[in-house]
């Protein structure tokens, strides 16, 4: 018997293109779309697409609480995580993807857990579980014994006879208790590669120097590293709507002048001093 041939070879030739194109044509067209994949039920919260993202509405650095190991070993360190967000706000489940130290991420997650969320809306409005990843930061701008300061004169150092010590002590000390300006004296062997800016900031911000409520003309750091020859000076409040240059002089002409000259008490007495005039506007 004759075999027939159905598709000659010069007929497969243009059918098999046209085969190949509708048969790719119609994969693409079932091929779910980004909006087709966001309405599948249910949606998996890593892969689900959102309109608005999940915000918390606590400063979460603000709530992780130093490790009490850390701080004595002055370790400092970085946690990234990723939060579990349900469609009510709250946190269903908190991993740790990277962290510098072991030490750093009970706390963190431990931070993480008592916050709050607004919730991530999905394409069509409502509410919708995902995934929110953040990096928070384990620093220490202050070594430990500067977070317990019994005095607004701190001179281990011994940078200071006793007998200055004590007339500073107590002019600063009046002045705080008169109610109008807060000024702390800082003298620290070294900064050990911190900086001085940041410290006093630090120590502004840990104490609360200069708090409105209690001293109406602020308050001032003043700051020096003895085996660094660095010092500096912070002021909260203390101004008045003053131009930046007259705590700059102050700074250049007296601190630091009377300093590089070693006369340290005499730069200490007569900065204490231009601050205080500064704050009641002269």
């Amino acid at each position: 018997m004759r075999k027939i041939d159905l598709f000659p070879d010069k007929i497969m030739k243009y059918i098999l293109p046209v085969f190949l194109l509708l048969v790719s044509g119609i994969a693409f067209a079932q091929k779910p779309s980004v909006a087709d994949s966001v309405n599948q039920t249910p949606p998996t919260p890593d892969e689900f697409y959102v309109k608005v993202d999940p915000k918390p509405l606590n400063n979460i650095q603000k709530l992780v609480e130093y490790p009490e190991e850390a701080k004595r070993s002055q370790l400092e360190g970085k946690v990234t995580f990723s939060a579990l967000i349900g469609k009510d706000g709250n946190v269903e489940k908190v991993t740790i993807d990277k962290a510098s130290d072991e030490i750093f991420k009970q706390p963190t997650i431990d931070a993480v857990k008592k916050v709050r969320f607004s919730p991530a809306l999905g394409p069509d409005g409502n509410p919708a579980r995902v995934w929110y990843t953040q990096t928070v930061s384990f620093k220490m701008p202050l070594s430990e014994s500067l977070m317990e300061l019994k005095s607004p004169l701190y001179d281990p150092s011994g940078l200071l006879r006793a007998d200055e010590s004590q007339k500073i002590l107590s002019k600063v000390q009046s002045l705080a208790d008169s109610g109008k300006i807060q000024i702390f004296v800082v003298i620290v062997p070294s900064l050990n590669g911190k900086n001085a800016n940041t410290t006093t900031q630090a120590i502004c911000n840990f104490y609360k120097i200069g708090d409105q409520k209690k001293y109406p003309n602020g308050g001032a750091v003043i700051l020096y590293a003895r085996d660094d020859h660095n010092g500096t000076i912070t002021t909260r409040r203390v101004l008045n709507g003053a131009p930046d240059s007259l705590l700059s002089n102050i700074n250049r002409d007296v601190f630091n002048s009377l300093f590089s000259q070693e006369k340290y008490y005499e730069g200490i007495d007569k900065t204490v001093d231009a601050l205080t005039e500064l704050s009641k506007g002269k």
